[in-house]
């Protein structure tokens, strides 16, 4: 058991050093994406503001 335990841990560990490095290659994109989407969802919340700033100040 221990044996076949000892066998096997360098190939969960290589590929764990695999997958972060993908993650790692990855994360500038990931990181690029958000910061695309949040500047998206704060300009249509400026709009919104603005909007109903106009509307609530006419009224």
């Amino acid at each position: 058991m221990m044996a076949g335990s000892a066998w096997f841990a360098p190939i969960v560990l290589a590929r764990s050093r695999h997958s972060w490095r993908f993650l790692a290659l990855l994360l500038p994109l990931f990181l690029l994406l958000a910061r695309h989407l949040l500047g998206h969802f704060l300009r249509r919340l400026l709009r919104l503001v603005s909007h109903l700033h106009t509307v609530l100040s006419e009224g």
